[in-house]
């Protein structure tokens, strides 16, 4: 799905039928139907690929969240990586319809003429459990998708899942229930509307592990195999080996392992019989899907970023400034910062964070890798700031995570606990007298003596350190480069295990509103009292139709530009000062006129779409010159966004 000048697919290419036969296990390959019921313990980002329209070569490696390093294999050479556009198009090439979240990075199998470089093989450093991704056709229209898996050469089976008329994105995953037995999965589609080698893929979700570790709804019932049957990619709802039914009802406790009592009917189609066996009640041990932690005791406040300020714990609600925004997190929605000074969330000066000793943790997700923030000459970023004299936890350009009386003194958490990629990390600090420990996804580093005492006469800030008056030498908030989720602070140090506890949650993140570990009786598939993950859609009856409902984090003109600044073309830049006070005019004009009466929202507007025409103006004088200050790639992501939220103002 392309804006037109990305439409290059004049004519299809005859789609080879190919026959497939292999022996799959009836009791343990199932089907997944959406990425919460997938369960995942890893997954595949293609963020790492590069910008919007990256070329792929034919076969690459692409690392895991977990470390694995795994190789991706396409029909040919010249596919690329595609960003999905918002609302308001900018810096992106895939668009239309819906089930992939704006902003996702995705494999795009194009090639350099008119056709496809699908399928998409990715073959695995070890065996796993399970895999599974949402997957869109390029053209409108309905499709059929297919996976199937491997060990070694022998397929284990394949799924089919058809989407709607509309041809919106549907997710296809795939577990085996008795072992880490995949050593490789392959994503086609067997029908569409124009070429079915051409489809955009989205990140891919990876069981890891052994089938206890990983997360499994369905029940093992035998060990038989069953007979081979053949498959035709022509039909385009294929049959497969087994089609099963499961009713549970499951009673999870805060251990998290559940006995469930399932009746199974299991039905064998061959070419030339069909067998209906019924098989009697079983009882099994499955462990559940990774559920919310309680949050541990002396937390003062907590800001989810669920699209708002709000403090959930205290009422020690924020303001945004300047470009801060939200977008996708690793729980829910999260703060979003552009690394360009003025951006942050302003919190106050409450007593109850006037702390000496204390815990900040907070998922972090960094947008470049070339500065941190927008703090020369050290270019580190703020994750929570207190002022002059007050503590600060933050992050260098290098990675390191660190702890400052600001203006002061800092201590740091050395090379052995670093954030270096641009995938989602927890990260922690505990403060105890002068014992301090820095934390990385759980991991703790080594106790340093650091004890200063802090003085408060300063404003606390998200993000960036607002507060930068006197007496103060520093002019810049040293706002943040990328997205920061579910920051709080504790008025104690945490132990290892409390932390640990908070990591291991991941996306299912705390528990609200509960103040110690609870008992909750569930029905199958399992669902939590958190909110979902940003990409939610939920499959009906596979091979035949699919509902689907998603989030898309840009919304509002604030989040549009923001995204523009913080998008790869513009990495490793520094935006002229003159271009985003100008952005900031308008975002601020917008947000006001949103809450004013008609009259005065009128004008408002007026005085935004001014603003955002000098912007751009701006912006395509900075690529002129011998010594440019935007390159025409950055430039064109700013003017395209500044161009759409001026579309959209409807003055």
């Amino acid at each position: 799905m392309l804006k037109p000048f990305c439409l290059r697919r004049l004519s299809g290419l005859a789609v080879l039928i190919m026959l497939a036969t292999g022996t799959a296990w009836a009791d343990s390959l199932v089907q997944v139907t959406s990425q919460p019921g997938q369960g995942a313990n890893d997954s595949i980002s293609w963020v790492q690929l590069g910008g919007d329209q990256t070329i792929l070569p034919a076969s690459f490696s692409a690392n895991s969240a977990g470390g694995s390093s795994d190789t991706v294999t396409l029909a040919g050479a010249n596919s690329m990586a595609s960003v999905v556009c918002s609302p308001i198009p900018a810096n992106c090439s895939w668009t239309g319809g819906s089930g992939f979240t704006a902003g996702d990075s995705l494999i795009w199998t194009s090639d350099s003429g008119n056709g496809g470089n699908g399928p998409v093989t990715l073959t695995f450093s070890v065996p796993i459990v399970g895999a599974g991704a949402l997957i869109q056709a390029n053209m409108p229209g309905q499709f059929t998708a297919e996976i199937e898996a491997f060990n070694g050469t022998t397929s284990l089976g394949l799924f089919t899942v058809t989407s709607d008329i509309n041809g919106d994105a549907v997710y296809i995953g795939l577990k085996d229930q008795t072992r880490a037995n995949i050593t490789s999965v392959v994503f086609s589609l067997t029908s569409c509307a124009a070429t079915c080698s051409d489809f955009g893929i989205d990140t891919v979700y990876l069981n890891v592990g052994s089938p206890s570790s990983s997360t499994s709804t369905s029940t093992s019932t035998s060990t038989t195999p069953p007979p081979t049957t053949t498959t035709s990619a022509s039909i385009s709802t294929s049959t497969r080996t087994t089609s099963s039914t499961t009713s549970t009802s499951t009673t999870t406790t805060s251990s998290m392992t559940n006995t469930t009592s399932t009746s199974m009917t299991t039905s064998t189609t061959s070419p030339s019989t069909t067998t209906t066996t019924a098989l009697a009640p079983t009882t099994t041990s499955t462990t559940m899907p990774p559920s919310c932690t309680p949050p541990p005791s002396g937390l003062v406040s907590w800001w989810p970023g669920d699209g708002n300020a709000n403090d959930v714990q205290a009422g020690n609600n924020g303001t945004l400034q300047g470009s801060a925004g939200f977008l996708a997190g690793e729980v829910g929605q999260a703060f979003s910062f552009a690394g360009v000074d003025g951006g942050g969330v302003l919190i106050g000066n409450p007593t109850n964070l006037q702390l000496q000793d204390f815990t900040i943790d907070a998922w972090v997700r960094r947008t470049r890798l070339d500065i941190a923030g927008s703090h020369p000459p050290t270019f580190d970023g703020v994750i929570v700031n207190h002022g002059h004299d007050a503590y600060d936890f933050g992050l260098f350009p290098d990675g390191e995570i660190l702890l400052s009386q600001v203006d002061e003194s800092f201590v740091s958490s050395g090379s052995g606990l670093q954030v270096t990629d641009t995938n989602f990390h927890h990260v922690a600090v505990t403060k105890a007298g002068s014992k301090v420990v820095f934390y990385v996804d759980g991991t703790p580093g080594v106790p340093i003596t650091y004890g200063p005492v802090f003085a408060f006469t300063k404003n606390l800030s998200l993000g960036a350190r607002l507060d930068v008056s006197a007496p103060t030498a520093s002019t810049s908030t040293a706002t943040f480069a990328g997205v920061l989720d579910e920051i709080e602070i504790f008025n104690r140090a945490l132990t290892a295990g409390e932390i640990q506890a908070i990591f291991a949650a991941r996306s299912a993140g705390k528990c609200k509103g509960r103040t110690s570990t609870t008992t909750t009786t569930t029905s199958s598939p399992p669902t939590t009292t958190t909110p979902p993950p940003p990409i939610t859609t939920t499959t009906r009856v596979p091979t035949t139709s699919t509902t689907s409902t998603t989030t898309l984090p840009c919304t509002t003109a604030r989040c549009t530009l923001q995204a523009a600044l913080m998008s790869p073309a513009c990495a490793g830049q520094t935006i002229p000062a003159s271009v985003t006070a100008k952005l900031t005019k308008a975002e601020n004009l917008i947000d006001q006129a949103d809450t004013s009466p008609a009259k005065r929202a009128a004008k408002l507007l007026k005085k935004a779409k001014k603003a955002l025409k000098e912007a751009a103006g701006k912006v395509i004088r900075a690529t002129k010159g011998k010594n440019p200050k935007l390159s025409s790639d950055c430039a064109a992501a700013l003017k395209g966004a500044a161009d759409g939220v001026l579309a959209g103002l409807g003055v």
